[in-house]
């Protein structure tokens, strides 16, 4: 059984330690929820695909690939949760957005695959 608010505070956690310029925007986006234990879901699609495609509009190279690194480790994981937020949150957000579907470029193997698999 997949423990919600145990993943939703380790994959926070971890976003948040992978991009701390994200801390005020999380810390203001959860303060009337459940803090660190929102879910990541909202989270990656409410703050870190905002992010994202910021980084692609200025077209932020260095930051675009950490993020795209980020974004094959979650769907490279063997967490089901992980693999759920890199693929709803993440992937189809950017998927539907067109500054978002420039993240195509960056990404690795084996989320390309994911992202190439999304319809619309």
């Amino acid at each position: 059984m997949i423990n919600i608010k145990t993943n939703s505070k380790k994959y926070n956690e971890l976003l948040l330690k992978q991009f701390p310029s994200l801390k005020d925007e999380f810390e203001q986006y959860t303060s009337w929820q459940d803090g660190i234990n929102t879910g990541s879901t909202l989270v990656y699609e409410d703050i870190f695909v905002p992010y994202i495609i910021k980084q692609l509009v200025n077209n932020n190279t260095s930051e675009l690939e950490k993020i795209s690194s980020f974004i094959e480790s979650l769907i490279i994981s063997s967490d089901e949760y992980a693999v759920n937020i890199a693929y709803i949150a993440i992937l189809e957000s950017l998927k539907s957005n067109a500054n978002g579907q420039k993240i195509e470029s960056f990404l690795k193997e084996k989320s390309k695959k994911e992202y190439d698999e999304l319809t619309y």
